[in-house]
């Protein structure tokens, strides 16, 4: 089911959108499934499915602390851990005008994530290489932070 029968592209934030450059609110148990269905319908609609990594609600127009990446839901993601060694990745946003893999931005090679899953279950668990740098990329939109402030071109 689609949000309000909609079936046509949905919003997506282009910076400087304010809702990009402003931390985002908590996510409340009952917006989990609305909050979920933006952001997937926004990558079904608005993004080119085969190179979206992941994509924040603050993206979708939405000020709220949930992503999805790699087809996994996150609300409310907090980093507990980052290791010391950090690696310079190429790295572009579907909320920047040109979507290119411009940016130059330092990562750390492993996290450790605590977040809740779609069912509102907490999870804890360690991410490395691309889909630790993907969940901080995501984490950093849900900070109020670009790709403009974080990285060099």
């Amino acid at each position: 089911m689609s949000l309000n029968g909609r079936s046509e592209s949905m919003p997506l934030a282009k910076y400087p959108d304010s809702v990009l450059t402003t931390p985002a609110q908590p996510v409340e148990q009952h917006e989990v499934d609305f909050v979920h269905e933006l952001i997937t319908e926004t990558i079904l609609y608005d993004c080119t499915w085969g190179t979206v990594l992941g994509l924040a609600a603050p993206q979708c127009l939405l000020s709220k602390r949930a992503f999805i990446a790699s087809g996994m839901f996150f609300a409310n993601p907090t980093i507990m851990y980052r290791s010391k060694e950090t690696r310079l990745t190429s790295e572009g946003c579907y909320s920047l005008k040109q979507n290119k893999y411009d940016y130059k931005v330092r990562r750390h090679e492993e996290i450790d994530l605590h977040w809740f899953d779609l069912n509102w279950k907490e999870q804890v668990r360690t991410f490395k290489g691309k889909m630790a740098y993907v969940i901080q990329h995501e984490m950093d939109h849900l900070d109020g932070i670009t790709l403009i402030e974080r990285g060099k071109m």
